[in-house]
């Protein structure tokens, strides 16, 4: 499923219809992201092509398209698809991401779907396993570094930020 309008949309379009990209075939081009993004089950037609897309390309550059692109990568993760981005030419030139390509087009993969429950456990059990030891040993580095930030600079050898974590739920990391 390609989503977005533009060459780019269309070029990528015309790349899985003639079947230049062996293992794909085009499901369907929806210019209006919108209509893709309706809640579950109020998005029509296109809501029955999402749920039938193994891999979709999101090519827009239209403003009001990106800033819905954070709502269509949750929906991503629902309807269990591997969501490719087009960059536009100052995506690829300011940043070091990894690209494939789909016929002529760059894609930038992103992966959406969710963790198993035994992999979460596994890293969790890993964080604790290495991470805690391997913190005690660095506590004598930072309580030394912690003194010498206090002698050389004025203010506070620590600071505490605002993150936002899993869910969206606030904590604090120093």
């Amino acid at each position: 499923l390609v989503l977005g309008g533009g060459e780019d949309a269309e070029r990528a379009a015309r790349s899985l219809s003639s079947g230049a990209i062996a293992g794909y075939t085009l499901l369907g081009v929806r210019v209006d992201v919108g209509s893709v993004l309706a809640p579950d089950g109020d998005g029509g037609e296109a809501g029955r092509l999402l749920d039938r897309a193994d891999d979709v390309v999101f090519s827009s550059s239209r403003p009001e398209d990106r800033s819905s692109l954070v709502a269509f990568l949750e929906k991503s993760v629902r309807h269990d698809f591997d969501l490719w981005i087009v960059p536009g030419l100052a995506d690829v030139v300011a940043t070091r991401v990894v690209t494939r390509s789909l016929g002529d087009l760059p894609v930038v993969h992103v992966s959406s779907r969710a963790t198993t429950t035994p992999a979460l456990v596994f890293r969790r059990a890993m964080d604790l396993l290495v991470g805690v030891p391997l913190l005690l040993a660095s506590l004598p580095v930072l309580a030394v570094t912690a003194v010498v930030v206090v002698l050389e600079s004025p203010g506070k050898p620590f600071i505490r930020q605002r993150r936002v974590g899993r869910d969206g739920r606030e904590f604090r990391v120093w």
